[in-house]
């Protein structure tokens, strides 16, 4: 992931609720044994975004709709097949802006789906994450950012969290970002 990139993880809200009885504020689940290495490694920031397949179980949404919605948003990658959907823009004009959908082979059900915006540009937000947003909205899913919060999929509670964003920190100021990188190793 490019640093100037804001990914965000989709979850159907739904399961979230029947499994936890509401939305947390936060996904929290065990950590496997990779992760717990990955943290020893990299204890900041965490930057590892859960597995989120079992909240697809049970699960169906149009997915061809969905893949529509997004084919209108971003170019369909050479490299898409039948089990691993992926869109990703022009980053030469800075609209590094990508999406996929990971499908079971066996149960034809999604396992993962995620998309990160190119914030380098405001058209970016204003057609790709929004256009985004409005799919999520449509189909009654939720988001994870980096973070692991749980967000409603309005721009209104999304910005607020780009702000504190690395991208936007780092695209603020790049040399600072970079000084204090360096600083907390």
């Amino acid at each position: 992931m490019a640093i100037w990139q804001y990914g965000l993880l989709v979850i159907p809200k739904k399961s979230i609720q029947k499994k936890n009885g509401n939305i947390p504020s936060k996904l929290i689940g065990k950590k496997s044994l990779l992760k717990k290495i990955t943290e020893k490694i990299f204890p900041k920031p965490d930057i590892f975004l859960p597995k989120t397949s079992e909240y697809w179980k049970n699960f169906s949404p149009n997915l061809n709709e969905i893949e529509n919605q997004i084919d209108r948003l971003v170019t369909k990658g050479s490299w898409s097949e039948q089990t691993f959907l992926a869109w990703k823009g022009n980053s030469e004009i800075d609209e590094d802006n990508d999406c996929h959908i990971a499908i079971d082979k066996k149960t034809n059900q999604i396992v993962e789906f995620q998309f990160r915006t190119d914030l380098r540009k405001i058209e970016n937000i204003e057609c790709f994450l929004i256009g985004m947003l409005k799919i999520c909205n449509e189909n009654e899913l939720v988001l994870i950012d980096e973070e692991k919060n749980i967000l409603e999929p309005k721009f209104e509670i999304l910005k607020l969290k780009l702000h504190e964003s690395r991208a936007i920190k780092f695209l603020e100021n790049p040399e600072k970002f970079i000084t204090k990188l360096a600083n907390e190793k």
